[in-house]
């Protein structure tokens, strides 16, 4: 028998098998039909014997015949009535006693804290963060575990939150920082030539290319002629390979008066790369002349650029193996990020999907097994996009690239020029570039500064534009970029610490936390005790439990069925008249 305990009433009759009492009716019903057919047949013989009586004929012979029956329908019906009834009892007695005797004498000490994290979460972080934003106007103070940081407002906005972040990085406060500005997009103009002063959403740029410079992409092995200028043509036939070509190529270029050659594969970076400090992600200022040049060839050119951030093997001694690794991810496409917004900002009117940014993290210190603080590793690499070999031709004095041929700057494929790039005279003293209704006049002129740099204007301008006492605009120099930005825009930082100490931090005047580092601590009990204690316990348990189960099933059932005579069927009977005559 099934368990019925809580079992339902449909449960229950769905046990009982009404189903199958049915079927039993119906399997009855076919049998009685069998029974039928079989007397039928048994019949044949007394209709197929000739008999004296008859004068030797046979029934059949006489016009009788055998009769058959069937069902014509049948009307089945049953009905069940079934009671359950379960009965269940529990039971339980506990007794003690018990007797307890002391004389003691007792000394305890106890501290404890409470542990939280902001997250919501009660498993232990092993790494912890904290978030705050500081405004471009602040002038106040950051308090990091009891430690104070000014945030000196006589230093520009961007200049503030790098040495901020600085100093929290070399005390030791924290492990980590990492920093994500924000900018309004301003109203600028300028009545400067636009390939040497260009205006972003937030900022203003400052070029010039005391170069001239040509690149020469070689993607497919066959007969090449290249043209310099009208004295000067170099033909190659087809090599071995893509990379023979290349080569051959360039040393013919590199042979001429005047002119100086270079070839490297896409897959090997531009360059020395962009390296970084410890730990950070701002674009230093030595970086500008490699910075300035790849802009031109993304503005005067159709290439595309991939940049490559990477990250050494440093990390927190407290940080797990994972943790570290995720972080200098992080901290490689911070990096690459970086680089991809200066050359965005030095080539404002170029497609931003022509320059894509990706992050390595530690790939290739653990692969190569760097050091750990390597500073080849903490590095921006870039390269062209497109695979192939580039040619960098460099055009000396009396000699210039003109008339270039094959020309591929707008695009195209096979063998050819890709990027012309001519000296740009120094200089724009005396145009105006216009800050939110505010002209500013341009000076290349400034104390310990070159004469006509593009890092002189950005210098100048970001003077003149922080001199304006009632303008809502503060500026920063950094390298040949002029970055603008309101007041009220800000950097946000964020935190890392491993500590396992309560970490508070708190802002003021501009500096707001908007996120507090998640908190543990521990807790501890510490007892001594003297003296005589007796103990006596007794206890006895006594548990009950029954079920008991009763079913009774009962049913009825009825079959109404009409019998119908058929008559042999006449094919059968001329067959057995046939029979018979022989």
């Amino acid at each position: 028998m099934a368990d019925y305990d809580d079992m339902t009433p449909g449960e229950v009759l769905a046990d009982a098998s009404v189903a199958d009492f049915i079927a039993s009716l119906g399997r009855g019903i076919a049998d009685a039909q069998q029974e039928l057919d079989r007397n039928s047949i048994e019949q044949l013989d007394s209709f197929t014997e000739r008999l004296d009586g008859l004068g030797g004929k046979s029934l059949i012979e006489l016009g009788f015949s055998p009769a058959f029956y069937h069902y014509q329908h049948a009307d089945l019906s049953c009905s069940l009535n079934v009671r359950l009834r379960v009965e269940k009892e529990t039971g339980f007695d506990l007794g003690i006693n018990a007797a307890f005797g002391r004389t003691d004498q007792e000394s305890a000490g106890s501290a404890s804290s409470l542990t939280e994290t902001e997250s919501g979460t009660s498993s232990r972080t092993e790494v912890r963060t904290a978030e705050l934003s500081v405004q471009n106007a602040s002038a106040g103070l950051l308090t990091v575990g009891g430690a104070e940081y000014s945030v000196e407002e006589e230093r520009p906005f961007m200049d503030r939150a790098s040495d901020l972040a600085d100093e929290l990085r070399a005390d030791g406060a924290v492990d980590a920082v990492r920093m994500h500005r924000e900018a309004t997009e301003l109203s600028i103009s300028t009545s400067a030539d636009t390939d040497k002063v260009l205006i972003g959403p937030s900022s203003v740029a400052f070029v010039n290319h005391p170069f001239r410079l040509g690149y020469i992409r070689v993607s497919l092995n066959e007969s090449t002629t290249v043209v310099l200028d009208a004295d000067h043509t170099v033909s190659v036939d087809a090599a071995d390979d893509t990379e023979s070509l290349a080569r051959e190529l360039s040393e013919k270029i590199d042979e001429l008066d005047g002119y100086t050659a270079a070839v490297a594969h896409s897959s090997s970076p531009w360059g020395d790369g962009l390296k970084f400090g410890t730990g950070k992600s701002e674009v230093e200022d030595e970086h500008s002349d490699m910075l300035q040049r790849i802009a031109r060839i993304l503005r005067e050119s159709s290439l595309t650029f991939r940049l490559v951030g990477k990250a050494d093997r440093q990390g927190h001694a407290d940080w797990s193996k994972s943790y570290k690794r995720d972080f200098n991810q992080n901290l490689s496409e911070d990096r690459a990020n970086a680089v991809r917004d200066a050359l965005l900002k030095l080539a404002p009117d170029i497609d931003p999907e022509r320059i894509e940014a990706i992050g390595r993290g530690e790939e290739r210190a653990v692969e190569e097994d760097h050091p750990v603080d390597n500073p080849d590793d903490r590095v921006v690499e870039i390269y062209p996009a497109e695979s192939g070999w580039y040619i960098s031709v460099e055009a000396g004095d009396g000699v210039d690239l003109e008339d270039v041929s094959p020309d591929l700057t707008s695009g195209g494929e096979g063998n050819g020029w890709i990027g012309i790039f001519r000296s740009l005279a120094d200089g724009e003293d005396g145009e105006t570039v216009t800050i939110e209704g505010q002209t500013f006049t341009l000076k290349g002129e400034r104390d310990g500064y070159p004469h006509g740099a593009p890092r002189t204007y950005a210098a100048n301008l970001a003077a003149d534009v922080n001199a304006e006492s009632d303008f809502d605009v503060a500026a920063n120099a950094r390298g040949p970029i002029c970055h603008l930005s309101r007041p009220g825009d800000s950097t946000q930082f964020t935190l890392y610490s491993s500590g396992q100490s309560d970490l508070q931090i708190e802002g003021s005047q501009a500096v707001t936390v908007t996120r507090q580092f998640s908190r543990t601590s521990s807790e501890r009990e510490v007892r001594q005790r003297s003296g005589n204690r007796t103990v006596a316990v007794g206890a006895s348990v006594d548990v009950r439990y029954s079920r008991q189960f009763e079913l009774d099933v009962t049913g009825n059932s009825s079959i109404t069925a009409r019998l119908v005579s058929v008559p042999a069927p006449p094919e059968f009977l001329d067959t057995i008249r046939e029979f018979l005559k022989d």
